[in-house]
Parts: C-alpha cells; structure tokens; sequence
C-alpha cells in the first residue's frame, strides 16, 4: 500500500473512514452485505492514481523534491483538488508524539525532526486556507483535517482565527461528504464454553479490559456460558499523526469468538457508541440488541491460506482492518489478532 509520514516522506498520506451513516436499529443476529460499503475518495488512494501526481511523485522519491513542491504548488494555483489538499497537509505544523495539541518542536524538544530544505514552513493559517478549499470541492477528508487543524491551533494557543464552532462544522461538513471518522477501540475476546454449569465468567486480566458484571449478564441472557479472556486491543486504524483527535468519545469495539468460522456473516459496526459482537454457532448476536450504524461492517471470515478465520472490522478505505482470530485458527499469513497482538 502507498504510505507516507510527512511529505518528502512524502506527506501525511491517510487511511480512512465510513460513508454515510445510517440510524437504523441492528436486530439479534441480522445481517448484511459484506461489500456494500463504498468508501470515501481519499488521498492515499488519489495520488498514486493520478498519472500526472504518480509521475511526480516517482521524481520526488527519486531525489527531486523541490520540483514536487513546485508542482504542488502549481497544482493548488490552478484550483486542482489534489494540489490544493496536498499543500494543506504539507503546511500542517508536526504535533507532539506524547504531548496532545501540543507543537513540535517548540513544545517538546526533544522530538527532533529532520527539516526538508524543499519543505514549506509549517504555517497553522496556510494549512486553513488549502484545506478549506479542498473542503469546498466535496473532499470529506480534507475537511476532517481540517476540524482537527483548527481545533489544535486553538488549544495550543497559536494566533488563529478559527473557533470551536468552525471545528464543529467542518466534522459535521465531512460526515456529509461521506468521511466519518471515530476514535475507536477494539478488543478481542475468546470464549472457553467447553465445559458445563451454564454460568459465563470472565478469566483474570487487567481491569480496563474486564467486561462489566452488567455486560457479562446481558451476554449469558443472549446464550453466552463459559470462560471469558481477554485476548488483545487495539485502536481505530484510520487515526494517523494527523489525524489524531476525531470528535465525539472513545468508542469500544468488542469481538468474542468461541470456535472457527465456518461462513461468512456479516452485521453493521456502531456509530459512536459500544458494542459487543458475540460469535453464537454461525451467527453474530450484538449487545446491546440494537444501535445506530455506520455504512461500514464487521465480518466473520471462514480461514483461506493467507488468512486465519475470525472477526474483520472494515477500515475506513473499505479494506479489512482491525482483526480477530477464532480459537483453533492456524496463524497463516500475517498475524490474526487485533493490531497484530499475540
């Protein structure tokens, strides 16, 4: 996949997020189509696909980085989509790895960064004004970075002219045009429901991943009995070094898996609130029973040979993201668990 960090790396180039939300309840074990999702047109996609931005590109790589910067910059003058979103996340100022809303490296010294000698200067005001006129021309992800380019140079004190209303806007506005982007957290969970008793409790783990005795509950009234451990978490994997601080709180994405899959189901992940997805024979039951969707899915997947069966939660870009693997899967291919965790 075409990736980059910062331009000449080349630039923040993204992954991304779900189309239009729906506010349909999901019911006990229904189901929908794994590939209806149509995702949101993105940078990380655009540019390679672009001949004339793929040419560049290959020239920039190959050590002419002023004459990309130049072309960036004519493309953005002339009004084209790309040059104009591309020149934003190039000005966007680097942020703190540890310090949030914080700037680097005034604020954490520490954080040293080579400077690119065909880099422009990192500029708050400069990245406003080309991400907003990506925006204006339906780009829902330049205009999610650009919430959150306004929301940091407000709370780190920089001289701008944005206010949180602004920020409230432009993630609303990219919401409309298709890019909804959470703050997500998901976990994996197996299910131990060999032996017998009826009861469901949870093996003995870290108190921020243990299921509350209310969700424990709810899970044995929808079928759930055995042992419960955690198996591992990770977070949303549309949330890059520019994209660190969607709007609305932190969401948890819960799978538990019991045994291998034998077909493929699929159900809607949440929008903006929690949900537990509980692998019950060859069907998904959810907790609570019923939540408003996104566009996107989470997939049980029968094992291929470059890919151990279980739980797949779409990435914002329509690819298989996050993961869980089904107890018994072999490990084939890449690793199966959440965020690659053992």
């Amino acid at each position: 996949m075409f990736k980059c960090t910062r331009c000449f790396a080349l630039v923040p180039l993204l992954v991304a997020v779900t189309l239009f939300l729906s506010w349909h309840s999901v019911l006990h074990g229904q189901e929908t189509a794994p590939d209806a999702y149509r995702p949101p047109p993105t940078l990380e996609r655009s540019l390679p696909e672009d001949p004339t931005f793929s040419q560049e590109m290959m020239k920039a790589y190959a050590g002419d980085q002023a004459a990309f910067l130049a072309f960036v910059e004519k493309q953005a003058a002339d009004g084209k989509l790309l040059g104009e979103f591309l020149l934003g996340t190039m000005y966007i100022p680097p942020e703190c790895t540890f310090l949030p809303f914080k700037n680097a490296p005034s604020d954490c010294p520490s954080e040293t960064r080579i400077k690119m000698p065909s880099m422009p200067t990192p500029s708050f005001g400069e990245a406003v004004h080309w991400l907003k006129l990506a925006s204006a021309q339906g780009s829902g992800e330049a205009s999610e970075i650009l919430a959150q380019v306004m929301e940091r140079a407000i709370r780190s004190g920089a001289s701008t002219e944005s206010q949180m209303s602004d920020v409230a806007h432009y993630h609303a506005l990219a919401r409309s045009q298709g890019y909804d982007l959470q703050d997500v957290e998901y976990s994996c969970y197996t299910l131990d429901d060999s032996h017998p008793g009826g009861r469901l409790e949870m093996a003995d783990t870290s108190p921020e991943f243990r299921l509350s005795p209310q969700e424990l509950d709810a899970l044995h009234t929808a079928g759930a009995s055995g042992t419960l451990r955690w198996r591992g978490t990770s977070i949303e994997s549309g949330l890059t070094t520019i994209l660190r601080h969607p709007e609305g709180p932190k969401v948890h994405m819960r799978a538990i898996l019991s045994h291998p899959v034998s077909r493929e189901v699929a159900v809607p992940i949440p929008n903006r609130t929690d949900v537990i997805f509980l692998q019950i024979q060859d069907r998904i039951l959810t907790v609570p029973s019923s939540y408003p969707m996104t566009a996107r899915v989470m997939v049980l997947q029968p094992s291929t040979k470059e890919e151990a069966g279980g739980a797949v939660f779409q990435a914002v870009d329509g690819t298989p993201g996050n993961r869980c693997a089904a107890p018994g899967e072999p490990s084939n291919g890449r690793p199966a668990t959440v965020g690659h965790i053992p």
